[in-house]
């Protein structure tokens, strides 16, 4: 209620504030609008909405609109640690989380089910950033994927411009499934033998190697390649086959680290990486076609494309795969000498636990 002086008379303001508008139903939007078009003269009625769609038109139109744009982080923080005078770094955290909305940061504030859960979650990211191994399968599963994703928008190009057969792409098509299910029924075996880690460095290395091969002898005959493109993929298959195999041994040695397997959480940050790394991906193509001099306004490409294609598709496979290598081998510690024991640790730990 407010009270203004106009001369000698006294005019009462009341003021109505409906929070949160939009759950209005439309009965009740319908019983209002009797209420807005004909307003009592002292009333003034306001409506607190994040989503004006959800209002009848008739509603809108007898309304003044006005936008409310987000509030600055520090202005919010500055608030809350003058008004309410909350540490700073905790109106820092709220700041943040309230995202320019300060009725939302001094909620936020005073709510001990937050903190609670914001120092569970600290907790949970401070153990998972220790977890060398899922560090290790992160970094290197982004490497491959961006590196796998840079070649991969090469090869229509490279078909085209360097062999100048784009049709016998398809053939490489059909013996990508006959790879795919050797590397499928094969790998297991293999791994079995020398170790998920072991097999996934020395057959990718061999990859590497015939690559930095061939990028010095360039090959002619695109039937070739593609026979020695599909022999090498059976060698980088272990980080698309294998990779989730080395990611539950992460979530085991995060249990025999903290006691808790936090099976969610692992999965959610590998899997951020895995989309994070074709975003990269999809970007860095053009990039790729930008080394190898892709002239964007020619229909026809020159010669010289088509030699520095070759070097950028090869350079690029084998700096890709041994960066992914180098990574498992120096930060990924889990061989297959350190995995034997850790199951046989993990299932005492689950029947103590039950017990």
């Amino acid at each position: 209620e407010r009270h203004e002086h106009h001369g000698q008379e006294e005019v009462v303001h009341k003021i109505y504030i409906l929070n949160e508008a939009e759950k209005l139903t439309l009965q009740a939007q319908n019983a209002l609008l009797k209420t807005i078009e004909e307003p009592p003269s002292y009333a003034v009625i306001i409506l607190i909405t994040t989503n004006q769609e959800a209002f009848l038109p008739t509603i809108l139109s007898r309304c003044v609109q006005m936008k409310l744009k987000p509030l600055k982080d520090f202005t919010i923080k500055s608030y809350l640690t003058q008004n309410l005078h909350i540490a700073e770094k905790d109106a820092d955290i709220c700041a943040a989380f309230a995202r320019g909305n300060l009725g939302k940061a001094i909620h936020l504030a005073s709510s001990d089910e937050f903190k609670e859960l914001f120092q569970k979650v600290m907790v949970l990211v401070k153990n998972v950033t220790k977890n060398k191994a899922l560090l290790g399968v992160m970094l290197s599963s982004f490497i491959g994927i961006v590196g796998a994703g840079m070649i991969n928008g090469l090869n229509t190009y490279l078909f085209r411009d360097y062999f100048g057969n784009v049709a016998i792409m398809a053939v490489s098509g059909m013996l990508s499934v006959l790879w795919s299910l050797i590397a499928f029924v094969g790998t297991k075996f293999v791994a079995k033998k020398f170790g998920k880690k072991e097999w996934i460095m020395y057959s990718a290395t061999f990859s590497v190697v015939v690559y930095a091969i061939l990028f010095f002898f360039p090959l002619e005959n695109p039937m070739l390649f593609i026979i020695i493109n599909g022999i090498c993929y059976l060698g980088v298959s272990g980080f698309q086959v294998l990779v989730w195999a080395l990611v539950n041994d992460a979530i085991d040695y995060q249990e025999l680290q903290t006691g808790k397997r936090n099976e969610g959480i692992v999965y959610s940050a590998y899997t951020f990486f895995r989309k994070l790394a074709n975003a990269v991906s999809g970007s860095m193509s053009s990039f790729a076609l930008a080394i190898a001099g892709f002239q964007v306004n020619e229909a026809v490409q020159n010669e010289a494309f088509s030699g520095h294609l070759w070097k950028t598709y090869t350079g690029l496979y084998v700096v890709g795969y041994l960066l992914a290598v180098l990574v498992l081998k120096f930060v990924y510690p889990l061989t297959k000498e350190k995995t034997s024991p850790v199951r046989p640790r993990r299932k005492a730990m689950a029947v103590l636990h039950w017990l």
